[in-house]
């Protein structure tokens, strides 16, 4: 295969996207390519159209909370990282980047993958023709005046999630 298209089981998919992707990775010479992602209970809400990030490899969204899609960011860009809900990977730069560390998954496997290939000179652009439906996570649900408690299950995620993203920064610098 030419290309691997990774996609999470909550992602529905257009039945052009994988060619849109497919097409734009040759048009802009790009080795990973990922989709405009919008939300499932309405399309009309951008959830990501990439994800840029500060030095401490913290992630800074490109799109706001809530944005509504008035096709402000349709233009094919480059940007530093793609959502792992969904994109396309040249095969040959996965096998060169040696694939996915699973040591930063979950969590930071997307900025991962995208920062390596960055370092060897491979673009990481967003087709925004292409287009990906995905599931939004469950919200926490507070009170009014409830304070969100933290559980031990939730500090432990929190705490994998900042150690995986501290090695993504500490091997990508």
């Amino acid at each position: 295969a030419a290309f691997y298209l990774f996609c999470h089981d909550d992602v529905r998919l257009d039945p052009d996207v994988v060619r849109l992707l497919v097409e734009e990775a040759f048009r802009s010479n790009a080795g990973i390519v990922g989709p405009k992602i919008v939300s499932w209970d309405d399309v009309r809400q951008l959830q990501s159209v990439g994800i840029a990030v500060d030095r401490f490899g913290e992630r800074d969204a490109v799109v706001s909370a809530d944005e509504i899609d008035q096709e402000q960011h349709d233009n094919v860009r480059d940007v530093f990282f793609v959502s792992s809900s969904v994109f396309l990977v040249r095969a040959d730069l996965f096998s060169a980047l040696h694939g996915l560390d699973p040591e930063t998954s979950p969590g930071s496997e997307d900025l991962d993958l995208c920062w390596r290939s960055w370092l060897i000179g491979a673009r990481v652009v967003i087709a925004p023709d292409a287009v990906g439906v995905v599931e939004q996570s469950p919200q926490t649900i507070k009170g009014e005046g409830e304070k969100e408690k933290s559980t031990k299950a939730n500090r432990n995620e929190l705490r994998s999630l900042a150690r995986a993203r501290l090695r993504v920064v500490m091997t990508c610098i």
